[in-house]
Parts: C-alpha cells; structure tokens; sequence
C-alpha cells in the first residue's frame, strides 16, 4: 500500500499543534486545502500509472476538509485517518467516511494517552478502557 501524508491538513493553518477551533466555510485555510488535495490526487494518479497492485491512500487528520476530499481525491482506493475522539471516538466517522467518499477507512492512529493530566498521573487502566471501546467500535463497523 501507499501512503500519502500525515496530518498535512493542520498544517493548513495552525502554526502551533492546538487543535481546537477548527476553522469552517471558504476560508484561505479551505483555499489551501483545495490545491493541497487536487495536489496528492495528482500523486495518486503518478503512482498508478507505474504500480497497479497496490492500493493508495491519503492520511488525513480526522475528517477535517473532508467535503473537500470527497470532490478533489476522487483516486483514492483507502482513506487513512488520525482519529482521536474519546472511547466511542468514531461516532460518525464510518457513516461520513462511507457517505461522502465510498472507501475504506484504515486507522493509521486512534487511542489514548497513558497520561492523566488531570491526576496528573500515569493511568494505564484509563488507557486500556479507551482502547478496548476503540477495538470494540472497530469491531463492530467491520464488513
């Protein structure tokens, strides 16, 4: 398989690595987005031409763009996300990935972090519940 990316989306228009307040609507970020889309569909279509036997993907952060994507990555055979939404963290994820794009979903990272910054503690146990949810969620989405 090919992979293409990782997380370049954020890159789009965070200078830092905050996550939050994600920008919505044409904006320069979504202008951005559109040629930086356009742009790895090219790539998809560069290595097809020489490698039929292998599926390609993008690695996307989240569903961020993702109405973007679905109108300028019309190549590619899987679509890789980061995902990190809590213990039922895929929420919508399947339906939108399936409805908007009609491909595959590979998670190329999803989980939780051992850290407790609450507790301010390692917590391991916290850990294993979000990914026993995440495997479970999995699991159950799969055909």
């Amino acid at each position: 398989m090919w992979l293409l990316g990782n997380e370049n989306n954020y890159g789009l228009f965070w200078g830092g690595a905050e996550t939050e307040d994600i920008p919505e609507g044409e904006t320069l970020e979504s202008v951005r987005a559109r040629y930086m889309y356009k742009l790895f569909n090219e790539g998809i279509q560069e290595i097809k031409k020489f490698d039929t036997n292998h599926p390609v993907a993008i690695c996307n952060g989240d569903l961020l763009f993702i109405d973007i994507i679905a109108e300028e990555v019309k190549d590619m055979d899987v679509f890789g996300v980061n995902a990190y939404r809590g213990v039922s963290f895929f929420t919508d994820l399947f339906d939108t990935v399936k409805e908007k794009l009609d491909v595959p979903v590979m998670f190329t990272e999803f989980g939780a972090d051992a850290f407790n910054a609450v507790e301010m503690r390692e917590d391991q146990l916290m850990q294993t519940k979000y990914f026993l949810g995440n495997w479970k969620e999995i699991f159950q989405h799969a055909l």
